[in-house]
């Protein structure tokens, strides 16, 4: 019955496409400029590191869910050297994968080479971590070494937050209506899960508001504000032409609006999907169940939602470039992906104007207006704990993996049957 009701919902949701109008162009926006924030799943949670990391100075936080780290693997643009060095896809014990400390050489180079910000700009920024136990594509280890990269430059540790839950490769949701159980591989449904609790309210509460709870209710969305804008002009004269789909997302909330402007400055967020994901695979399902639109709508915040693409023979199933597809320095300022968001960015910080008013996403016969999205899932809420619980059993696991590492230096890796259709 689960599978029977995913499928209609998806053929509901293709079919409320508007494919006959042209993409709307992405005008400049009223935003707080110094609240920017990003969020991603999977390969899209390890390239928002690498965009917060080229430019540190203009991002307050970031939210990464079910990850990699900032700069993993030896970026030989091979996926099967990034799954045997970043992934227990070719089941190899976790000391065999990728040192995280080799990040840190990384990083001082890009910032000598001047491809990168300095990194002491983290230093008052925010981070939201999430990882599950049952995750088929990262290990704990993996997915927690992020902390290890951050912690080296962020203050204080009541600026992180990390969530561990006995959960698969999914982003999670207090949705009840769409997605698998938290522990299931959820491919079939653009691996929405359902855990019992938002994860992105939870994120974006505390990166933007400094709580992880609230009683906001965040149980509607406007589905004539999801909108489709041309990427294209932001991808002229670079090789991102070939990594970036033609068209992304962008989500206006009501009180954000042209009428509503001249009265209320709103927050934006950038939101990067996982492999297999995006528009050309899911369209808007991944979007419309992921629980952003109605965080967006009750906080006021603008989501943009770029949108990568397949790329033969090294990607398949439109991953971000998290392992160097797009050249050496794929991971700083001068990766193409990088710059085609940052030119999105600049768009939108010119801020003159309002947000640009053309069709949306749902068909002219589409009733359009607030509508509930979600049934009764906040059932099973894991209780959160405090983040010095957090930061106390992440140092006893990474003290314990430390002991046990074997040292691992980059290497070329070697290459075999690619397990890449099942990364998120």
């Amino acid at each position: 019955m689960d599978s029977l009701i995913s499928t209609v919902l998806l053929i509901l949701s293709i079919g409320s496409v508007s494919f006959g109008s042209p993409p709307n162009k992405l005008a400049p926006m009223i935003v707080h400029h110094d609240k920017v924030t990003l969020s991603g799943f999977s390969s899209g949670g390890t390239f928002a590191q690498m965009l917060q990391f080229s430019y540190s100075r203009l991002f307050s936080g970031i939210a990464v869910f079910s990850h990699s780290y900032y700069r993993c693997g030896n970026g030989s643009g091979l996926v099967d050297h990034y799954d045997r060095q970043c992934t227990k896809l070719f089941n190899g014990t976790e000391f065999d994968l990728y040192n995280p400390d080799l990040v840190h050489k990384d990083i001082e180079e890009y910032v000598r080479l001047k491809k990168i910000d300095n990194p002491n700009n983290l230093k008052n920024k925010r981070l939201y971590v999430y990882t599950g136990l049952q995750n088929l594509l990262f290990t704990p280890r993996q997915s927690l070494s992020i902390l290890s990269v951050y912690e080296r430059y962020i203050a204080s540790p009541e600026s992180i937050f990390t969530r561990v839950q006995d959960a698969n490769l999914v982003l999670p949701t207090d949705n009840a209506i769409y997605g698998r159980p938290c522990t299931e591989f959820s491919e079939s449904t653009f691996f929405i899960g359902k855990c019992g609790f938002s994860g992105v309210k939870e994120a974006l509460n505390f990166l933007l508001f400094h709580n992880s709870s609230d009683s906001v209710k965040t149980n509607y969305y406007n589905r004539e504000s999801l909108m489709e804008f041309d990427q294209t002009e932001f991808t002229r004269g670079l090789p991102a032409t070939h990594y970036m789909d033609s068209i992304g997302y962008y989500y206006v909330p009501k009180r954000c609006g042209s009428v509503y402007q001249q009265y209320r400055r709103c927050y934006l967020h950038f939101y990067f999907h996982g492999c297999a994901s995006g528009r050309e695979f899911a369209n808007t399902t991944h979007i419309r169940y992921s629980g952003l639109l109605e965080v967006a709508e009750a906080r006021n915040i603008i989501m943009i939602f770029p949108q990568a693409v397949t790329s033969k023979p090294e990607n398949e199933i439109g991953c971000w470039d998290s392992f160097g597809i797009s050249g050496e320095f794929y991971a700083t300022q001068d990766g193409p992906q990088i710059e085609a968001v940052k030119r999105m960015l600049d768009r939108i910080l010119q801020n003159y104007g309002s947000p640009y008013k053309g069709s949306s996403t749902s068909s002219s016969s589409s009733s359009g207006g607030y509508y509930p999205t979600k049934g009764n899932g906040n059932n099973n809420k894991p209780s959160a704990p405090t983040h010095s619980q957090h930061y106390h059993q992440y140092h006893q696991y990474s003290t314990a993996m430390k002991q046990k590492q074997n040292g691992n230096q980059r290497g070329s890796g070697s290459t075999s049957q690619s397990y890449g259709k099942r990364r998120g």
